[in-house]
């Protein structure tokens, strides 16, 4: 029966652990475990033929120093009880623990020591004890608490009291209770290993520097570096080593590094660093010319914008269909001396340090000088206007004042110009009454209007015509056309005027 209890009580501490206990796996072992519990022991053995019965009551208690995570001393004690009998022990032995195991401690220890038993009628007896089994530790939430679910031992004692017949008690014990905790073996710090790439992306023949560090290594021990990275050239050796991109593809590379601690082989650690080879772009230009029209041998000025989206350095050069063209870098000229008239192609190329190359083409178009100005033309005399006599009478009246005044104000505006006057008569009038109608009205603006006589000619029309005299306008540089006309001699005509 108490059997039973005492399987039902550690039953009911294994479930309230494994609810208590669930979030508490990672908790470190601790360094001193005190354990104060219920204890229930069968002696068994008898005196006098009398056989001692279970104990259902009980304490135990036991103190635990680990001198690692797995190995350590207890001191273990106890004391049972019955109407006739008591027994007590005080016990010390190894004890090893097997680590934690998903929030349980399973654990084995050895104990010796007192073993002291007392039978009511009979003196104590004193003897050695022996103690042997393990148990099962709970984890749980708290810091400084584990649940005991259950303890196993096997008692095993020899006793000899003074009047009774010789015993040796042996029999099992079970315990339950709570550990408490104090202190703990933090798990150690695992290696670890850090790597990089730099840079991360490169172009084809371009170095990759990759760098590793390890953390939480002995400090006195010297550490090996294993780098390995399928179609990856690296050079050197150690932390910090070189990769040579001559002739790889484009693609992402990984490149993974084991660290080694040289004087132990479990500590280890590993990392991996990862660079792209990107694809190469080529460069782009684009070709202009200015002028794009000129005449055969002049010359065009070609410019080449080109540029790289990889930001690489860039040589120019340039090809005429016809002429000569020279020049480097972004701007050449194009000379069009002996180009017939046409179309001129040039083509620009542009190329980088990878001999990728990109090309853009423009024209100009070559003519012929435009042929030469005519010359200006010569200027004409041109008819002013014409005044009108009286037939045989060579009289300026007024009508013909009026007109000889404009003609006046026209020569007064062209100070180069100059004026011919042309007198004609019909027949039956007077044969120099033509030359005296023109040197009248010659008088008149030369007397009257201020005219400088040198600047007016005065003709006479042969006959056959009117009685009018023609006022012509000669322009600087121009000549009067005499054609079917006769200079006058001024003085005869006035002096035949005063008849």
């Amino acid at each position: 029966m108490a059997i039973r209890k005492t399987s039902m009580l550690a039953l009911l501490l294994l479930l309230v652990g494994l609810t208590v206990g669930a979030m508490a796996q990672d908790k470190p072992l601790s360094k001193v475990d005190v354990f104060t519990g219920y204890a229930w022991h069968n002696p068994g053995g008898s005196v006098n033929g009398i056989d001692i019965p279970s104990i259902p009551a009980g304490i135990g208690t036991s103190s635990t120093w680990y001198l690692s995570k797995n190995w350590g001393l207890t001191f273990d004690s106890g004391v049972h009880w019955r109407e006739r009998t008591r027994i007590y022990t005080a016990q010390f032995g190894p004890t090893y623990r097997f680590g934690n195991y998903n929030g349980i401690i399973p654990f084995v220890h050895v104990l010796g020591g007192l073993h002291y038993q007392s039978i009511s009628g009979l003196d104590g007896s004193s003897a050695f004890g022996f103690t042997g089994g393990g148990g099962l530790d709970m984890v749980t939430k708290w810091d400084r608490i584990n649940l005991r679910l259950i303890e196993a031992d096997y008692l095993w004692a020899d006793h000899h009291y003074t009047g009774a017949s010789a015993t040796a008690n042996s029999g099992p014990r079970i315990r339950t209770g709570i550990v408490w905790n104090f202190g703990t073996f933090e798990p150690p710090v695992q290696p670890s290993a850090s790597c990089n790439a730099q840079p991360s992306e490169v172009f084809e023949g371009e170095p990759v520097a990759l760098t590793a560090s390890g953390s939480n290594f002995n400090p006195k021990h010297d550490l090996a570096y294993t780098w390995d990275g399928q179609g990856v050239k690296i050079n050197g050796s150690g932390a910090n080593v070189n990769v040579d991109t001559k002739g790889m593809a484009p693609g992402s590379y990984p490149v993974k590094v084991m660290v080694r601690d040289t004087k132990s082989s479990k500590a280890f650690a590993g990392c991996t660093a990862s660079f792209s080879v990107k694809a190469p772009r080529p460069p782009q230009v684009s070709c202009s010319a200015s002028p794009n029209v000129v005449m055969t041998g002049d010359s065009s000025t070609i410019r080449a914008n080109g540029s790289s989206p990889d930001g690489r350095p860039l040589s120019y050069s340039y090809r005429a269909s016809a002429g000569t063209i020279s020049g480097s870098g972004a701007g050449a000229t194009l000379s069009t001396r002996g180009v017939q008239p046409g179309r001129v192609n040039v083509d620009c190329m542009v190329s980088d340090d990878r001999n990728l190359t990109a090309s853009d083409s423009t024209s100009v178009t070559v003519q012929n000088p435009p042929p030469p100005p005519p010359p200006p033309a010569k200027p004409k005399a041109s008819l002013f206007n014409t005044i009108k006599f009286k037939k045989n009478s060579a009289r300026v009246d007024n009508q013909a004042k009026a007109i000889l005044d404009d003609m006046a104000l026209r020569m007064q505006r062209d100070a180069d110009a100059r004026a011919s006057i042309v007198g004609k008569s019909v027949k039956g009038e007077s044969k120099t009454l033509a030359g005296q109608r023109a040197v009248n009205a010659k008088a008149y603006l030369t007397k009257e209007k201020g005219i400088d006589p040198a600047r007016i000619d005065v003709r006479s029309a042969q006959e056959g015509g009117d009685t009018t005299a023609d006022l012509w306008h000669v322009p600087a540089g121009a000549t009067a056309d005499t054609t079917g006309t006769d200079p006058v001699k001024e003085m005869k005509s006035k002096m035949k005027s005063k008849k």
